[in-house]
């Protein structure tokens, strides 16, 4: 990927992507992810923060010139999509990481599902920085549906949570320095993502019916800014999306989930 996007001046969190595989551009770390190289007569879709040029390598009869690409802020398909490469038409970009509580080891595998269908997996992969555990799945889907995760280890899945994250076509979860952050440990069945957020905060919990259910949000001095009631009229997931105002600070803040008096207390970050 570097030799291939040399020509190119990449951003923090500009990413290149394939059908099933993407990387990610970091400052510190380069090109980094699922996708490595790219092969001739395949199609990919680079994603940029900044309106420049791509100068793209063109080896022929041995020789090598290049070929200049004009890109834009938006997608852009580095060369025709010949065929399509997987079941789905388009994919999410997630970077993730595993929670502490959970150690990992070489060889284990992230799956992501929704309704029960296999969707992505990625090996794991370490931040050259600090061997930060980091997952990059390209996660394919047609429609707005939630999307749950396991832990694969020796051909077995050894831990799942529940559906914590809502597909969203051509979009990005996390990145290389604050990856999506996976607890397979005290999901109890609450998500609460993405962690760190920027505009949008999701709670998606599976409730009984007649439950009743309480959203909080405070600042970390205990002021309470937000509040949401509900009782579940059916057994299911419930679904609360808190939506930052524009003037909202960076930092810490604290969530509260109660279900029938049980309180569930989480640390998030704005950013």
């Amino acid at each position: 990927i570097s030799e291939a996007l040399a020509g190119f001046e990449a951003m923090e969190g500009d990413i290149i992507k394939s059908q099933d595989r993407f990387s990610m551009y970091g400052e510190t770390t380069g090109w980094l992810g699922s996708l490595t190289y790219l092969e001739p007569g395949k199609g990919y879709m680079l994603f940029s923060k900044n309106k420049t040029t791509l100068t793209y390598p063109d080896v022929t009869a041995g020789t090598t010139t290049r070929s200049t690409i004009s890109t834009r802020s938006a997608g852009m398909p580095v060369e025709t999509m010949a065929e399509q490469a997987g079941q789905y038409a388009a994919n999410m970009s997630v970077v993730a990481t595993v929670a502490d509580n959970m150690p990992l080891y070489s060889g284990d595998r992230l799956l992501a599902y929704a309704n029960g269908e296999l969707r992505a997996e990625a090996m794991v992969t370490e931040r050259p920085s600090d061997g930060e555990s980091l997952f990059f799945l390209s996660v394919g889907g047609d429609r707005n549906e939630g999307i749950s995760f396991a832990l694969e280890r020796g051909g077995e899945i050894i831990a799942e949570t529940s559906p914590m994250l809502d597909y969203a076509a051509n979009t990005v979860r996390g990145d290389i320095e604050q990856p999506m952050i996976i607890d397979f440990i005290n999901d109890l069945e609450i998500s609460v993502y993405p962690n760190p957020f920027e505009h949008e905060l999701n709670f998606m919990l599976n409730a009984k019916s007649g439950d009743k259910v309480e959203i909080m949000l405070y600042t970390m001095a205990g002021q309470m800014f937000h509040r949401y009631q509900t009782t579940a009229a059916a057994d299911g997931y419930i679904h609360h999306r808190y939506h930052a105002a524009a003037d909202m600070s960076k930092g810490i803040y604290m969530a509260t989930v109660i279900i029938n008096g049980e309180r569930h207390v989480y640390k998030i970050s704005k950013r």
